[in-house]
């Protein structure tokens, strides 16, 4: 097979046998039947990485039949492990943009504003007289830079923008987390004075054509798993990535250039991923 675009944008042709795809994520992906006449599956099932976590581990095939077929027995693949992180991340690192494709833009070398994003699971505390089935009695809260959104109830945060009503959301989103830590070290997935997060309705606000640098930090609080990272309406350009605690000093030199794309994977045992959005980057809906 051979990915040509990913989310609507254009990616250098790779040849691959296995395709990665996230939740709300598009691949166009070239077919060449090229081997010899007979039936195959072609199957897919999860990745899921996390330990001790319940997933649905069925696989789902279709079947592809060659014209004068001799066999009616389809050949089944060899499918990666469900937690075959090597395969996931060498499928994602060798993906880059078409450069000079259509929509394509170079990566921006101006920046306006830069963030260091940590994200991953937290506990939010239980309420007074609730009994919360989470670890350590509380609730479970997903978080960035140990902020946890809530939805506003009373008007939509669109709304309350155009409108400048106030008491709907803050703009005080944090550019860094508030406790710098061993974020890939599991001996911290329950320590109480850092998993700890609470709800929220925080926003950044940015100004209009502002280029920003952004280094998402994954965690290892409460379990290490792998993260699709969306961006609606935005495509973003791949800097770098790597496993392990991001450090600034050794990136500079492996930042290569990847895809245009709006989504985006985090992996397990917290992948330091940068990202860059510019004013040419390609808006969408």
């Amino acid at each position: 097979m051979t990915v040509v675009a990913v989310d609507a944008s254009y990616t250098a042709p790779m040849v691959t046998d296995v395709v990665v795809i996230t939740p709300g994520q598009t691949t166009d992906v070239l077919f060449t039947a090229d081997q010899s006449p007979g039936v195959y599956y072609m199957a897919a099932h999860p990745y899921a990485s996390a330990e001790g976590v319940a997933f649905d581990n069925t696989t789902t095939t279709g079947i592809i039949v060659y014209k004068n077929a001799i066999s009616s027995t389809p050949e089944m693949p060899d499918l990666p492990a469900f937690n075959d992180t090597p395969t996931a991340h060498r499928f994602f690192s060798n993906l880059t943009g078409l450069v000079n494709g259509p929509h394509w833009q170079p990566v921006p070398t101006e920046i306006s504003e830069s963030m260091f994003v940590t994200f991953g699971l937290g506990l939010v505390a239980c309420e007074d007289n609730a009994t919360c089935s989470g670890p350590l009695g509380e609730r479970l809260g997903a978080s960035m830079n140990n902020a946890s959104f809530v939805l506003p109830t009373n008007l939509s945060m669109l709304e309350a923008f155009f409108y400048n009503v106030d008491g709907i959301y803050t703009t005080d989103f944090p550019d860094q987390p508030p406790l710098e830590f061993d974020y890939t070290n599991s001996n911290n997935s329950f320590n109480t004075s850092i998993v700890m997060t609470t709800k929220s309705t925080k926003a950044k606000k940015l100004a209009f054509n502002s280029t920003v640098e952004m280094v998402l930090q994954n965690t290892a609080l409460i379990g290490i798993e792998n993260h699709p990272i969306h961006l609606h309406g935005f495509n973003f350009h791949v800097l770098a990535q790597g496993f392990g605690n991001y450090n600034p000093t050794s990136y500079p030199g492996k930042v290569q250039p990847r895809q245009p794309a709006n989504t985006y994977m985090v992996y397990a045992l917290s992948l330091g991923c940068a990202l860059a959005l510019g004013p040419g980057d390609d808006i969408r809906g």
